[in-house]
């Protein structure tokens, strides 16, 4: 599965590019703001939408590398095939969310492309685009995650 790791480190750089011109929109609306008592309104909508995509997409890499936040230490006095029990229920539910993200995400973005965003005129169903999107690719790390635990694998690179 070389093309999941080339599809993690495209999504991790997409992610990275869109912080970058996230931060530059929100530095350059201060310095507008402060120094030319300019405000311009579109700024703050294009930074808020750019936020939920990264933050969207940077869920997916957390899912795929395994970062999210965990409390290890009840789950370490497990015996390790409780743990393995317990991965496989934390594998089912990350499918079954994301199962949710991508059935109901759609139906939101399909009926959120006639509403149109007040300040930048960007249909929000480009926004709402983030859910399904980030919920496929996170079932395919998923069942990554398990193909790996099943055949033995253990560590994800």
């Amino acid at each position: 599965m070389a093309w999941l790791f080339f599809l993690n480190k495209i999504i991790y750089n997409l992610a990275g590019v869109l912080l970058g011109i996230m931060t530059s929109i929100v530095i350059l609306q201060i310095i507008a703001r402060n120094f030319f008592e300019i405000s311009v309104t579109s700024s703050e909508e294009l930074a808020r939408f750019l936020m939920i995509w990264v933050i969207m997409l940077a869920a997916t890499v957390v899912i795929r590398n395994k970062k999210h936040l965990a409390v290890t230490y009840f789950v370490e006095l497990l015996s390790p095939r409780k743990q393995k029990v317990l991965r496989f229920f934390v594998f089912a539910c990350v499918l079954i969310f994301s199962t949710i993200l991508v059935f109901y995400g759609f139906e939101l973005a399909k009926h959120s492309m006639k509403q149109i965003a007040p300040a930048s005129s960007i249909p929000l169903g480009y926004i709402v685009a983030s859910l399904p999107i980030s919920g496929l690719i996170s079932i395919l790390y998923t069942i990554e995650h398990i193909h790996d635990e099943t055949s033995q694998k253990g560590v994800i690179n």
